[in-house]
Formats: structure tokens, sequence, C-alpha cells
């Protein structure tokens, strides 16, 4: 897996990254509209982090950034 530099910092991410919006399971906006998954089964979301690990990604990200 290749490395670069996070922006100014010393610390060195994957250039791929793992998406994990999909590992936090349902949530809601404030008008109470369902905007996370449904379901989520945490024991394939803990499979999908430890592959991603063992695959040299440690860049994750967390979800819908605007």
């Amino acid at each position: 897996m290749l490395n670069r530099t996070l922006g100014k910092s010393n610390i060195k991410v994957s250039e791929l990254g793992l998406g994990c919006w999909p590992i936090g399971g349902p949530f809601y906006s404030g008008d109470g509209q369902l905007c996370g998954f449904k379901t989520v089964n945490d024991n394939e979301s803990i499979k999908a982090l430890l592959n991603a690990l063992d695959m040299g990604i440690n860049f994750a990200l967390p979800g819908y950034l605007r």
C-alpha cells in the first residue's frame, strides 16, 4: 500500500481510505428522517476493519462530510 503525508503533518496515511459510514448504523436528522443504514452487523464491520488493516489501509473516513 502506498502512503502519503497528511497535510503539513508528519503523519503517513494510506492512499486508499476505508469508508466507514455504514458501520455507524442508523441515525436521524433533526427532523427525524433516517440518514444512516437501518441495520448493521457488528461482526461484519469488525471483519472489514481488520481486513483493511491487513491490507495496509490506515485511513478511515467517518462518513458524509459537507
